[in-house]
């Protein structure tokens, strides 16, 4: 009963929220459910099947509602207004933290909000998680290529109090944690030690976090249910030594604990799911009761999406109840085949041995298809990371809090971190190691996930009837995927190849021809662009073009250029401007040529080929002008496999109006400045693209791609989104083209190419 009161929030919640890719086999649930009532033999039936339905109804209203209510603090950032805010803080900052605002003034009226917003300004640095304040201030959008939420630049901050002791003593933890940590260790293994103990991944690199996303190590740095039940044990023996005998007094002292532990690693969905999960097995237990895994899961994901809607589209929540689920289903039949390779299956070593990996094969499993979704990729060979990784674990986990703990307290024993140096070295080794081994990352459609899964899970099925439930499933994927499946968000093009990078809220489209690779943007900082490189197959890039300085378009190339062999970097005259220097800087350290281009400048990399549009040739302005730096964008025309894409990078209308005189013409077209309405429809009728890329992020403050931008793009052809189908790319193999989405196979086979530098592809 308590499954299916699970399925019916999330059916409720999906369908109350709109998201298609849920939506359908949420109807299909609710049809189901009204079959029930209808087809139901006794009254019993009827109500348990009527009351699911109304479940999901209710969830659906809710969520609803919580869907089409628009935040008030992105519409007074662009505005800019001066307002008063009163709010709790909930996580803290380099240069500004963040809170959750409760009410807002302007102009005489109040609002009362629950909104994420961030504080800077004078004072801003010293609060403390749980502290209340109120400020005056002027509000300001996110800056460029970033998710965060409106930013409240305070001229006046004034603190009120504690407003929540409980998240108060768990930031106080967390700082000290960061403190001893960051004393004792080396900013990366004292990263990885906070990560594992506390989830705190604030002092982990990009370059690491890459290396652990492909080796499937991530796990590793994001507190789950494992670290719960570490923690839960240690709870647990400590309430058994105060308390010998009284379960409900125990349960007293470990409910309480779990709390903390959810605050001190951040309400974490995974902390979340294993902390709730937990306290219902305890509650139950208390009375002598028992219940399984399973119901426990399930009714924590229902309290969870019915208290936050939102967690269900999250990434993270999605993951560790796929993994749960996983583990729930499939850990004891992979474990059973694994023992059966030892000649004793039931001795200590084989029963260890293939528990882990019988855990770990589950788990990687089932998460398979989420991973597919958002990142068209899942970990390959480099997954052997984890026999390094995996036995040494809980000894940090242990010996972290220990020395942590230990260090924070008293100052003579800062050395003590230290002590786990060897273990956290041997882990980082291991992802590095592993994470360049020739298929470390399997880049992976969605449909070839689903079949992964399914075929795995046949193999490793008790009964006739699942494996055979498997096969059908994975046939039927296969067959969907149409033999396809790797070229969707990965290394599967036979041939040359274009393709808009899902680097979220940036852009980052590579185009390549072989062993030869042009990367035109990189990218914000923090989006994977090195993984998703060396996952399409990229070991080197010849030239990589930086339209403009703007961080959403430069700033991933500095890890890059710092991990992968760079011919030369190109771009325009004022490189050096804003962002621009971390790029410059990361050149001169890799001691890579930088290059300046402009309108008639050429550039060849084996057989893709570059043509420099605009701007016209000219020093740069002797001012820095940060208002101006959209209008130097380099408007480049790509050309591999008789195929062309215009690259416009921020160019605006007035900008583009400049430009009608230019042969601008491509079958396809990067939407200026991420589907902005600063278009000017004359641009896009010059170029008369066959089909339209948006590179947007699902998270942004400005509302891209607006409304104007797809219309005017819809009228050339199908306009494809990198925020809603992932990685977009374009195959070219034997004068002919086929375009594949991450995150949906939307393939189309087209007319055959003309070889020439303005094909009519798509026709």
């Amino acid at each position: 009963m308590v499954v299916w009161i699970a399925v019916a929030v999330a059916a409720g919640d999906a369908i109350g929220h709109g998201r298609a890719g849920l939506a359908i086999p949420a109807v299909v649930t609710g049809v189901l459910a009204l079959a029930g009532v209808l087809l139901a033999r006794d009254r019993r039936a009827v109500a348990v099947v009527a009351a699911l339905v109304a479940i999901a109804a209710a969830t659906a209203a809710s969520a609803g509602w919580r869907a089409g209510s628009k935040p008030l603090l992105p519409r007074l950032a662009e505005r800019a207004a001066v307002v008063s805010v009163c709010g709790i803080v909930s996580e803290p900052g380099r240069n500004s933290v963040v809170a959750s605002a409760r009410t807002v003034e302007l102009d005489h009226k109040r609002w009362h909000v629950d909104e994420d917003l961030r504080v800077s300004g004078e004072g801003a640095k010293s609060l403390r998680p749980g502290e209340r304040f109120c400020a005056i201030g002027t509000m300001h959008a996110a800056r460029p290529g970033r998710a965060d939420p409106p930013l409240l630049h305070a001229d006046r901050l004034e603190k009120k109090g504690i407003a929540s002791p409980l998240r108060f003593a768990a930031g106080s933890v967390r700082r000290a944690y960061s403190d001893a940590a960051a004393r004792a260790l080396p900013r990366r293994q004292a990263g990885l030690l906070l990560g594992m103990t506390d989830g705190d991944t604030a002092m982990l690199d990009p370059s690491t976090v890459d290396d652990f996303r492909a080796t499937g190590l991530a796990h590793i740095v994001a507190v789950s249910g494992y670290n719960v039940a570490v923690f839960l044990t240690i709870v647990m023996l400590f309430a058994r030594t105060l308390v010998s005998r009284g379960r409900w007094l125990r349960v007293a002292i470990a409910v309480p604990s779990l709390v903390f532990f959810a605050f001190l690693t951040g309400l974490q969905p995974s902390v979340l799911r294993a902390s709730v999960s937990a306290g219902v097995a305890l509650a139950v237990g208390a009375d002598g009761r028992t219940t399984d895994a399973l119901r426990a899961a399930s009714l924590a994901f229902a309290v969870l999406v019915l208290l936050s809607p939102d967690m269900l589209f999250q990434w993270g929540f999605q993951l560790s109840f796929g993994a749960t689920l996983g583990i729930l289903l499939w850990s004891g039949p992979a474990a059973e085949r694994i023992a059966r390779l030892f000649r004793d299956p039931s001795s200590r070593m084989a029963t260890v041995v293939s528990g882990g990996f019988g855990t770990t094969i589950a788990a990687q499993l089932s998460v398979a298809p989420i991973l597919a979704w958002h990142f068209g990729r899942i970990p390959g060979v480099g997954a052997a990371a984890n026999l390094v990784a995996i036995p040494i674990s809980g000894t940090i986990m242990l010996g972290g809090l220990a020395t942590l703990s230990a260090a924070s307290v008293l100052k003579f024993l800062d050395w003590t971190p230290a002590t786990m140096r060897v273990p956290l070295d041997a882990i980082l080794g291991a992802a590095h190691t592993f994470a360049r081994l020739p298929g470390a990352t399997l880049s992976m459609a969605v449909l070839a996930g689903c079949a992964v899964t399914a075929a795995l899970a046949a193999a490793i099925a008790r009964s006739r009837r699942a494996r055979a439930i498997g096969l059908c499933v994975a046939v039927v994927c296969a067959a969907a995927g149409g033999g396809r499946a790797l070229a969707s968000g990965g290394a599967g093009c036979p041939g040359a190849e274009i393709r808009a990078m899902d680097v979220g809220m940036g852009t980052s489209v590579l185009v390549r021809d072989g062993a030869h690779a042009v990367l035109l943007d990189g990218g914000p900082p923090g989006a994977g662009i090195l993984q998703q490189l060396r996952a399409a197959g990229v070991r080197r890039v010849d030239i990589a073009v930086a339209s403009h300085p703007h961080r959403d378009h430069v700033e991933g190339f500095v890890d890059v250029l710092g991990h992968m062999p760079v011919g030369r970097v190109v771009g325009p005259v004022i490189m050096g401007w804003g962002m621009g220097d971390k790029l410059l800087a990361a050149a001169r350290k890799a001691r890579v040529p930088v290059q300046t281009a402009a309108a008639g400048d050429h550039f060849d990399a084996g057989g893709v080929h570059l043509d420099v549009l605009a701007p016209d040739p000219g020093p740069p302005p002797e001012v820095e002008a940060p208002d101006r730096v959209n209008g130097y964008s380099l408007l480049i025309r790509a050309t591999v496999g008789g195929v062309s894409v215009i690259a416009p990078g921020d160019l605006q209308s007035e900008d583009e109006q400049q430009l009608l005189d230019r042969d601008l013409r491509a079958p396809i077209l990067i939407a200026p400045h991420h589907g902005s309405a600063n278009i000017d429809p004359e641009f896009v009728d010059a170029v008369k693209p066959r089909v339209v890329l948006v590179t947007v992020g699902a998270q942004n403050p400005y509302g891209l791609p607006k409304a104007k931008a797809l219309t005017l793009f819809s009228r050339y052809g199908p306009v494809l989104r990198t925020d809603t189908q992932g990685a977009v790319t374009v195959c070219l193999e034997h004068g002919r083209a086929q375009v594949f989405t991450q995150k949906r196979e939307t393939m189309r086979q087209d007319t055959p190419t003309k070889r020439s530098n303005a094909p009519e592809v798509f026709g």
